[in-house]
């Protein structure tokens, strides 16, 4: 026996290797008294190296000392932990001893042999003449004692893209005792061989369906598939340099696999051998391919369709993207006459980069421009199918259309021919464009394409290989490699399963390998299924599409909104460019919009004043004020400030300082719980005066957390009242309960409302649809403060007349003052104006949508 200790962050690792262990952990999966092989004989290679190797592998089954000392290693203890079982199994078992008949108890297990995921429990007949130790299995087992578990934890480690890392991280939380790799490696090549034949009895079921379907619509049997490659290492361009590769090939009729391939330049076994330096044991080697990464998918389709061909299928056209030589290959190797379909998202995909790249050269073409010419060129292209000489005609036509030249237009498809006054929906101001540069781009840009229109007349997709590609990236992650042994083969092949049968190709390999379909497993992919069949009839309906691009222009616009007030957050070599230019202004930040508050003046007027009353309890304050009151204001309320005294008509009244008169107010209001505050016209008026007041006196916490939010008598009369003359305080009181008052005294304006809302409102749902809460409220007050502050640096704006003063008040109360305007316009022109002003902000546009005052806003800070 060889002993190895090391010290690790986490503890002590003591490594005891011996064959006996080496036995036991390559064949868990078999019953305690099966007879082993010899280990020599299964891992040669092993025990012949030059210099020992620990086999850490199986650490998970190794002893483990923590920091402390303690032992951390597994017991035999079947108390220890939790443990898969099927409790059918165990209850048949225990229904008696073997020797002498008597039921058995689970509670007399004096030891536990765990195989996997199954285990045998040693149980002791507590007959006193028996004393026979009954061995327990926990689950059904299968050729030569394989647990069934075990199995099914392979299958589902393919089907889920799980490794043996992964595996046992799960099994530990869920504190399950862990398994070997050896054992999960037996296990997937004994399932693995399953899943490969049911994947080629669904594409033989289903390349005879590829066929008779060809001949019912096309009445021949010449059969057209798609096919596309992917790798399982992320890559681009130069970059393609991974070990593994598979493609497929789908036929166009049905949709599903007919046939596929995969490639690997590496094997587990060989390399192992190698670095030993001994010859590699005989093996089914992995390794099928030893050119670059970026020759596989010609390799490939060139195989698949000459064993297609071999198979009695006449493929005579393939659909690909325009990404590789797959083509000329085909055509030198297989068959001259094959012909080659393009990829439409391929075809069309250039055209969109190309216009984002003249974008740069030519201001005119925004986004919306660029939406709306890819419109056309998709309409003009699904009108052309199979007629080469009609799309040439469209295309020569689209270089002019929007540009107000229809004269090579068709009827079939413009509407200005008809009726030249109609307006464009989807162009700016619903004008044509005037840039002759842009048109001349336009022209050359198309020109390429009319080269290309059998290509453009005759398009295929390659999106259900696309959508076989994700399935595969799911069962074989990028991030994790398989393809040193017949793992990688066994997911690809999963992949097939599942996209020819759907989910419930799992219960097929159940049965195909001798196991129990499984309930719960035949009702999940029962489930799945039919919720991808639902899923799959919605997205094909124009609703759900013209939702999808209405979602991806919503995300686009707040992308691009984000990156506007933001700034520079990621991009190549941006600290380098920093380096030399102003790197606080990249990084500043424009602030974001608050909810749209209700459109009033800013109110700083001072109290002289305040009333309250709730039931029969009332409060009153008259107030010193700050300043001395205006003339006009005393004509209306009869108060006058002299000498550092208030006079009600000439008559001196009490009266404290504003801060002690508001910590009156809110411990009136401490005696009450979620207060809500009446008041007439209070929102416009009242509220922004009182918050301001309380900001002031550094009491705005302390009053928001005595209530809840407001009700404005004035638009609550409104509302259960409508179509009365005025809607004054004072007028409501004598038209609806007939009573007179002093209005310009707050005591006598407060008890005049109480008896106005107790006696003529009983309708609580209208109360209901007034209430403002006093964050909304606060929302308000916030917003008139940051009006006020950023007013002053639009004042230029005025001047110039370059915005009307609502639109400026409306500019500065939504947190933007002239920096931010000229920041946003630094970053993206005309669109970061667009951007900021037309943000979502509740229900509405942050400042506004008008493109006309966006337009006059970029103007202005074009010139500065």
């Amino acid at each position: 026996m060889k002993q190895i200790m090391c010290q690790g962050h986490s503890g002590y690792h003591r490594f005891h290797i011996s064959n006996n262990q080496r036995k036991r952990y390559c064949e868990e999966d078999h019953h305690q008294d099966l007879a082993l092989k010899s280990v020599h004989a299964d891992h040669s290679y092993d025990v012949t190296s030059k210099r020992f190797v620990p086999d850490i592998s199986n650490i998970v089954h190794e002893e483990v000392l923590d920091n402390d000392g303690n032992n951390l290693t597994p017991t035999d203890d079947w108390r220890v932990g939790r443990r898969v079982v099927e409790l059918g199994v165990i209850a048949d078992h225990l229904q008696q001893c073997k020797h002498c008949g008597l039921p058995l108890s689970l509670h007399n297990t004096i030891d536990i042999k765990t195989y996997g995921l199954g285990s045998v429990l040693k149980v002791l007949c507590t007959n006193k003449s028996c004393g026979n130790i009954n061995a327990i299995p926990t689950g059904k087992q299968h050729d030569h004692k394989i647990w069934d578990v075990n199995t099914k934890l392979a299958l589902a480690a393919i089907d889920l893209g799980l490794g043996e890392h992964q595996i046992n991280g799960l099994l530990s939380i869920l504190n399950i005792p862990t398994v070997s790799h050896c054992m999960i490696d037996n296990r997937i090549r004994e399932v693995g061989d399953v899943i490969e034949s049911v994947a080629d009895k669904s594409m033989e079921e289903w390349t005879e369906k590829e066929k008779e379907m060809t001949r019912e619509s096309d009445g021949n049997d010449n059969v057209t598939v798609s096919v596309d490659a992917a790798w399982q290492r992320r890559g681009s361009g130069r970059s393609y340099d991974s070990l593994t590769g598979h493609c497929s090939m789908i036929g166009s009729k049905t949709g599903k696999v007919i046939n596929y391939k995969w490639r690997s330049k590496a094997c587990r076994i060989c390399q192992r051998a190698e670095i030993s330096g001994n010859i590699p044991r005989v093996h089914k080697c992995n390794k099928n391919f030893t050119g670059s990464a970026k020759a596989m998918e010609p390799d490939m389709v060139v195989d698949m369709v000459k064993e297609s061909r071999s198979k009695g299928a006449n493929i005579t056209a393939i659909i690909g993207d325009e990404d590789t030589t797959t083509i000329a290959r085909l055509r030198a190797k297989v068959d001259p006459t094959i012909v080659k379909l393009s990829d439409s998202n391929h075809m069309k995909k250039p055209i969109r980069n190309r216009l984002y790249e003249l974008k740069n050269k030519h201001s005119t073409l925004s986004p919306k421009v660029i939406s709306y010419i890819m419109k056309c060129f998709n309409y003009l292209i699904a009108q052309g199918k199979g007629q080469p000489k009609k799309i040439e005609e469209n295309l020569n036509a689209l270089s002019k259309h929007p540009f107000g030249d229809h004269s090579s237009c068709s009827t079939d498809w413009c509407r200005f021919i008809a009726d030249p006054s109609i307006k464009y929906k989807s162009l700016p101001y619903g004008k044509p464009l005037q840039d002759k540069a842009l048109q001349e781009s336009l022209t050359t840009l198309f020109q390429k394409y009319i080269l290309n229109s059998e290509k453009l007349a005759n398009l295929g997709s390659t999106q259900s290989n696309e959508s076989f590609n994700k399935s595969v990236a799911a069962k074989a992650p990028k991030n994790r490699f398989y393809g040193g042994s017949r793992s990688l083969a066994y997911r690809v092949a999963a992949a097939v399963a599942q996209k020819n049968t759907g989910h419930r190709y799992t219960v097929d390999v159940n049965v195909s390998s001798g196991l129990s379909p499984g309930l719960y497993t035949r009702k999940l992919a029962t489930l799945r299924d039919i919720q991808a069949r639902k899923r799959k009839a919605v997205a094909i309906t124009t609703e759900a599409k013209l939702r999808r691009i209405a979602l991806k222009a919503s995300r686009n616009q707040s992308s691009s909104t984000f990156e506007v007030r933001e700034g520079v957050c990621y991009q190549s070599n941006t600290m380098i460019d920093t380096a030399t230019e102003d790197s606080d202004e990249k990084i500043l930040e424009i602030p974001a919009p608050k909810n749209k508050p209700v459109e009033n003046d800013s109110r700083t007027s001072h109290i002289t004043q305040i009333s309250a009353r709730r039931g029969l309890e009332t409060f009153s304050k008259y107030i010193l004020p700050a300043r001395e009151i205006t003339p006009k204001a005393a004509e209306v309320t009869g108060l006058t400030f002299q000498n550092g005294s208030l006079y009600l008509l000439d008559k001196i009244v009490p009266a404290v300082g504003v801060k002690e008169g508001l910590t009156g107010f809110i411990s009136f209001l401490e005696k009450s719980t979620n207060n809500v505050i009446f008041g007439h016209n209070i929102y416009n008026y009242d509220c922004p005066v009182l918050y301001n007041a309380l900001d002031n006196c550094s009491l705005l916490d302390d009053f928001q957390s005595k209530i809840v939010g407001f009700v404005d008598t004035l638009k609550l009369f409104k509302l259960s009242f409508p179509n009365l003359g005025s809607y004054s305080q004072c007028k409501l009181c004598d038209t609806l309960i007939n009573l007179s008052y002093d209005a310009h005294n707050a005591e006598d304006d407060v008890n005049a409302l109480f008896r106005l809302v107790n006696e003529k409102i009983d309708n609580f749902t209208d109360v209901q649809k007034v209430f403002q809460s006093e964050l909304s409220v606060f929302y308000n007050y916030v917003s008139l403060k940051q009006m006020n502050k950023n007013v002053p640096s639009l004042k230029q704006m005025l001047d110039d007349k370059v915005v009307t003063k609502r639109t400026a008040n409306c500019i500065a109360r939504s947190g933007l003052n002239l920096s931010h305007l000229r920041l946003a316009y630094s970053r993206n022109g005309r669109t970061g104006i667009k951007d900021i002003f037309s943000e979502p902000c509740g229900s509405k546009a942050r400042v506004t949508k008008s493109a006309k005052i966006i337009d006059s806003v970029s103007d202005f800070l074009k010139e500065l």
